[in-house]
């Protein structure tokens, strides 16, 4: 463990447990958030204590605008800290650091926007998107009639859309199982699973 994180574990074992002196009990803190207050690197360090520490993170920004902020949030950070001041101008670092009142609703909408681009990691398809999805792939079509009994290797085939039938990746493998129509099927036509055993 390098300095900066054995100095970073020193520091969360004593802001995340406390001690009960007259039982001589450690006992964890709930609800704790680690924050790092250098200013001069973004994010790289809060990114360190995210993956070694099992506890939210905090950015405190210090730079002109909200654009680190924005890049914290996209890198993990789980609470942002930024200083709002009545009048940047006012002859301050920490003014002109700052975001004015009439920011504010503009700064949280940009990091509301960003969290929900990022997501939560799972993609859902709905049914709207799932049929869409569909319409444009390609199914396996006979370019002619085809008997009850035939080989789906034998058959001549095409692939075209919409694709609710058997799509391009899934007529390899029944192929290689050597399935079988079991149903006669028009020239021109989508053929399905229930077409075949």
């Amino acid at each position: 463990m390098n300095k900066f994180l054995l100095l970073s574990f020193i520091l969360l074992l004593l802001n995340a447990c406390s001690f009960d002196t007259k039982s001589g009990i450690w006992t964890e803190k709930k609800n704790l958030v680690l924050k790092s207050t250098k200013s001069t690197q973004i994010f790289a360090k809060e990114e360190v204590l995210k993956k070694e520490f099992n506890y939210p993170i905090a950015f405190s920004d210090h730079s002109p605008g909200w654009d680190m902020n924005i890049a914290a949030v996209a890198l993990g950070a789980n609470l942002i800290e930024k200083t709002i001041s009545e009048d940047r101008t006012y002859p301050s670092v920490e003014h002109i650091m700052s975001i004015e009142p009439d920011e504010m609703k503009k700064f949280v909408a940009s990091i509301r926007d960003l969290e929900v681009s990022l997501g939560n990691g799972i993609r859902n398809i709905d049914k709207e998107e799932m049929d869409k999805r569909d319409a444009i792939r390609r199914s396996v079509f006979t370019e002619k009639l085809v008997k009850k009994g035939t080989l789906l290797k034998d058959i001549e085939v095409e692939f075209r859309r919409p694709g609710f039938g058997i799509q391009p990746d899934k007529y390899e493998l029944l192929i290689a199982k050597n399935s079988v129509l079991i149903n006669d099927v028009e020239k021109n036509t989508a053929i399905k699973f229930s077409d075949l055993e």
